[in-house]
């Protein structure tokens, strides 16, 4: 299309014309927004669904902003729904208020927030099935490990996790925090992205926890549990993907110092194989209560 006096713009199919106006549209609707409001993406979407087709169009375009601008995106005014659950000796002011992540399991936000009763340990769990089991065996943890927080980001973690376990690092400095994720290819690249935070630069600093240790499953644990491992029926050949994982995984690892992960990434690929975690216990929540135990005395004694 061309205006007179104007430049011409030309594009090459009716798919970047559409990409175009979403661009437009996101701009404009970022640009509306009251200063000081916060929405989500999946706010934007909402605004104007027939356009946008689908969300994922909507996260590139406020991911696109936010790399070309260099900022993280919640200085767009945007930030993620949250998925992410926590739970245990953590007790947070929020607005004059304390809020107490021992009840039961609470909802993740990004509110500001003090913290009136911290945790000594912070495990970090890949699924929400292993973190609701954790949760309903924490009276026997009790007493056997010192004060603990739970949190999982019900698989990939969206940024209000990552920033959220980023503040709790920060903020707790000599508080351990440990990653317990399935022995595959996916659950080592998340505790990784735990660790390493957002790929987008500009958020990467406010969402990395650079002193995240692996509890498990390493090889280590298959050779210790081997009978319980044994009987396995989740057990599975690595696939070419996931070898391609691995390699990426062990490359980020050593670029980040994290010998412990380069080495977990090469004994899986030497291996051949991935299990889950729910192979420790198979249902029979005293086995995994007594693991979680024996591998944090191990490394806190």
């Amino acid at each position: 299309m061309s205006v007179p006096g104007h430049c011409k713009l030309r594009f090459s199919s009716a798919r970047s014309l559409k990409r175009i106006a979403c661009i437009w549209r996101v701009l404009e609707i970022l640009l509306k927004k009251k200063h000081g409001l916060l929405m989500t993406k999946r706010d934007i979407y909402y605004m104007d669904t027939r356009l946008f087709g689908s969300q994922a169009i909507v996260d590139s375009v406020i991911d696109c902003f936010a790399s070309s601008l260099q900022i993280p995106r919640d200085e767009l005014g945007v930030i993620s729904a949250s998925r992410g659950l926590a739970f245990g000796s953590l007790k947070v002011v929020q607005s004059s208020s304390e809020i107490d992540f021992g009840t039961h399991p609470l909802n993740i936000t990004s509110q500001a927030a003090t913290i009136s009763c911290a945790p000594k340990i912070v495990i970090i769990i890949e699924k929400e099935a292993v973190f609701q089991t954790v949760y309903q065996i924490s009276s026997r943890l009790e007493g056997m490990i010192p004060p603990f927080l739970l949190v999982t980001g019900r698989g990939f973690p969206c940024m209000t996790t990552l920033k959220f376990v980023h503040w709790l690092q920060k903020t707790l400095p000599d508080t351990l925090f440990l990653a317990l994720v399935d022995y595959d290819p996916h659950g080592l690249l998340i505790a990784l992205q735990y660790r390493l935070g957002s790929k987008l630069r500009a958020d990467q600093p406010t969402t990395c926890c650079p002193s995240l240790r692996l509890l498990g499953i390493t090889r280590f644990d298959l050779d210790l549990y081997r009978n319980q491992f044994e009987a396995d029926k989740s057990a599975a050949l690595l696939t070419t993907r996931g070898l391609s994982i691995l390699k990426r995984v062990t490359e980020r690892a050593r670029n980040d110092g994290w010998d412990e992960m380069a080495q977990a990434s090469m004994d899986m690929e030497a291996g051949g194989f991935t299990t889950e975690i729910e192979s420790l216990y198979q249902q029979d929540t005293a086995k995994l209560a007594k693991y979680i135990v024996d591998k944090i005395n191990k490394l806190v004694t």
